[in-house]
């Protein structure tokens, strides 16, 4: 991993937690490529929930689409039914906060923290979280 963080986790947190620190690199990547597969997820709870994809059918989607289980895809579809759309919240609402941590704090760790523990601190509207970044509905 080049970023500093990313040598801290490899270096003492991988041990630690039993991971063997030369597969640092393959987690990473894959987690990234799991990120991108968020959306899908979304994309299945809106299908779901809004009654155009059977419970079936949505099984059998996200097993094609986010490369899931069959028991990962019936877990995941007790959680839309349960929670609906609160799944949005984790892919979208990690891509807004962390584009607008980029745009009020850029890559400065220290001013990242800040402008993150601000918005914790006084957590706004989405659309105001959203201005000025790439999911901004006005642009």
């Amino acid at each position: 991993m080049a970023h500093r963080s990313g040598a801290k986790k490899r270096e003492r947190l991988y041990p630690i937690a039993g991971i063997d620190p030369a597969l640092a690199e393959v987690r990473h990547r894959v987690n990234e490529l799991n990120k991108a597969l968020g959306y899908a997820a979304i994309d299945a709870a809106r299908a779901y929930l809004d009654g155009e994809r059977s419970k079936e059918q949505t099984i059998a989607w996200l097993q094609e689409f986010t490369f899931a289980t069959r028991n990962e895809a019936e877990q995941r579809l007790r959680f839309y039914e349960t929670y609906r759309s609160y799944i949005v919240n984790y892919r979208l609402g990690e891509d807004l906060v962390g584009q607008y941590i980029d745009r009020v704090a850029g890559a400065d760790p220290d001013a990242r923290w800040k402008a993150l523990a601000a918005l914790l601190a006084s957590p706004p509207v989405v659309s105001d979280l959203a201005k000025g970044t790439a999911l901004d509905p006005a642009r």
